[in-house]
């Protein structure tokens, strides 16, 4: 496999499964330096084994991303270790399935706080330390949901649509 990512370092929020862990697998395959992040300590830990397993530079970290200083700290955590940061993806999500009659307002500010919050948190973050490197790649996971509207997806796909908006405005 070709190692395109040699010298770059990414940062992947909800990478403990799924597609966040997909995603840091195959930045560390194609030569990232990869920080992975979740919420779930089990989670993270077995996806950095993976990593390391397949040979990946990597380094985990506990992230609440609507957590500003948190984020903020991890960013000047991975800058420290490993001098800069290329990439970052927020892919972490919460998204319980409740339809809005159902959804409390605590619920509905968690899931916008961890979706677009951590997105904006994540570009907040990492925002200077591109400017002054000379680049750098700022990616919000997006879904189907960020183009249509589902009955029990109410606040995820208000967070979506908000993701794509905020991401064309930096573009």
């Amino acid at each position: 496999m070709k190692q395109r990512l040699n010298g770059k370092v990414a940062l992947v929020t909800g990478a403990g499964r799924g597609l966040g862990w997909g995603i840091a697998r195959a930045l560390g395959q194609h030569g990232a330096r990869v920080c992975v992040t979740d919420i779930d300590a089990g989670e993270l830990a077995r996806a950095e084994a993976d990593l390391l397993g397949d040979g990946s530079q990597v380094t985990a970290r506990p992230l609440d991303v609507a957590d500003r200083a948190a984020f903020q700290a991890t960013v000047a955590a991975v800058v420290r270790e490993w001098g800069r940061l290329d990439i970052l993806v927020h892919n972490a999500i919460f998204m319980p399935l409740v339809r809005f009659d159902a959804m409390t307002p605590e619920l509905w500010q968690r899931q916008i706080d961890v979706s677009l919050g951590g997105l904006y948190n994540a570009t907040y973050a990492a925002w200077t330390i591109m400017k002054e490197q000379g680049g750098g790649h700022i990616i919000g996971i997006a879904s189907g949901s960020s183009v249509r509207g589902y009955k029990d997806e109410v606040a995820y796909c208000t967070a979506k649509h908000a993701q794509e908006g905020f991401i064309k405005a930096l573009a």
